[in-house]
C-alpha cells in the first residue's frame, strides 16, 4: 500500500473532510490497491510454488518506473500492470481514453517502455532470462479496444486463470539460491523510492 493512500485512508477513518480532488484520488487508489491485491491471489492460487513476487517495485534504469508486480520464475520474469477500470478502455493514435475521457497518460506506452527496461535489469542477472508482460484487467466491468503492436499481453479478467496456468507449464522449476541471491540483488541495485510522498 502506497503512504498517499495509507494517509487518505487515516482521514477517512478521522472523517476528515477531503475535497472533490482529493476524493477522487482516494477512489483511484483504492480501486488500483484492490486489483492489485485480488490479482496478486490469483497468482498465489493458481501458479507455482517455486515463483517469487515482487510488488510495487519502483525503480530507476535511466528513468524513474514503476512495476505493479514483477513474477520471477528460473526462465522468465513477467511484468503485470493491472488495471481495476469500470467500462471501456481505449488506446487510439497513441493517446489512452477511459469511458470516452482523455486520460492525462499513455498507459501503453509506458508499459512498453517499462518492459524494455526491466529486460535491461534481466540481462544483468542472465541473457538468457526472458522478460514478458500483461495489462490484466482485473475488473469484470472492463472493456477493451487497443491497436495492434503493443510488447505485452491483454488479460481479462475471465482469462486471468488460464494465463497464469499457460505461464506455469513454462515455469515450473525452482530457482537456485545462488541465481535468487544474484535475481535480488540486481533488483535492489535498481530499486527507487516512490516519488509520491503525501503531503502534511
Amino acid at each position: 500500500m502506497s503512504k498517499k493512500l495509507e494517509q487518505l485512508l487515516i482521514c477517512g477513518t478521522r472523517e476528515a473532510l477531503l475535497s472533490k480532488e482529493m476524493e477522487k484520488e482516494f477512489y483511484n487508489l483504492e480501486q488500483g490497491f484492490r486489483g492489485e491485491n485480488e490479482q496478486l491471489e490469483w497468482f498465489k492460487k493458481y501458479g507455482s510454488e517455486h515463483w517469487h513476487y515482487v510488488s510495487n517495485y519502483w525503480f530507476n534504469h535511466g528513468k524513474l518506473m514503476e512495476a505493479d508486480m514483477l513474477v520471477i520464475s528460473e526462465k522468465e520474469w513477467l511484468v503485470i500492470e493491472v488495471k481495476n477500470y469500470h467500462g471501456l478502455f481505449e488506446y487510439k493514435d497513441r493517446e489512452c481514453y477511459i469511458n470516452g475521457r482523455l486520460m492525462s497518460d499513455d498507459q501503453v506506452a509506458k508499459m512498453n517502455h517499462r518492459l524494455n527496461r526491466i529486460r535491461h535489469i534481466a540481462a544483468e542477472v542472465s541473457l538468457e532470462i526472458k522478460v514478458v508482460g500483461a495489462m490484466v484487467f482485473i475488473n469484470e466491468h472492463s472493456d477493451v479496444r487497443l491497436e495492434n503492436g503493443n510488447e505485452f499481453d491483454v488479460v481479462m479478467r475471465n482469462q486471468l486463470q488460464r494465463f497464469i496456468r499457460k505461464f506455469r507449464e513454462r515455469n515450473d522449476s525452482p530457482l537456485s539460491n545462488q541465481k535468487f541471491e544474484r535475481v535480488f540483488r540486481i533488483l535492489k541495485k535498481h530499486q527507487a523510492m516512490s516519488p509520491f510522498v503525501p503531503k502534511s
